[in-house]
C-alpha cells in the first residue's frame, strides 16, 4: 500500500511539471492564428532571436515563441501531419513559458481535475 501510495505521487508530479498548453491563448496570442506583428504590437521587440524562435524576459519569466517560415522542406511536402509548414510566414505555432521560480498548483490556478 505504501509503495502504491509513493508511486502515485511520483507519478502525479511528474505528470504536473510537464503541463502542456498546447493550442491555448496567452495574453491574446494564439497559436495557428496570430502574427509576428501581433506579438511585437503587445510584447514589442524581442530581446533575442534565434532560428526562427523570438525570446521576450519578462519580470518572473521568459517567453519563447516559435513562427512558421512558410514554407515546406521538399522531402515532407504533402507528407507531413505538422500544420507549421503549411502556415503562412511569421504565424505563431508555439508559445513556451519558463517561470523563474516555483510556484504551487493554487498560485498557478491549474484545475488538475479538469485541465488548464
Amino acid at each position: 500500500m505504501r509503495i502504491t501510495t509513493s508511486l502515485f505521487i511520483c507519478v502525479c508530479l511528474i505528470l504536473l511539471s510537464v503541463i502542456s498548453l498546447q493550442a491555448k491563448d496567452w495574453r491574446g496570442i494564439i497559436p495557428l492564428q496570430s502574427t509576428r506583428a501581433d506579438v511585437e504590437r503587445f510584447l514589442g521587440k524581442p530581446v533575442s532571436e534565434f532560428n526562427g524562435q523570438v525570446e521576450y524576459q519578462m519580470k518572473d519569466y521568459e517567453v519563447w515563441i516559435d513562427y512558421s517560415d512558410g514554407e515546406c522542406p521538399k522531402e515532407t511536402k504533402d507528407k507531413t501531419p505538422f500544420c507549421a509548414y503549411k502556415m503562412p510566414k511569421d504565424t505563431v505555432t508555439v508559445i513556451t513559458l519558463t517561470l523563474f521560480k516555483r510556484i504551487s498548483l493554487s498560485e498557478a490556478k491549474i484545475d488538475i481535475i479538469h485541465g488548464i
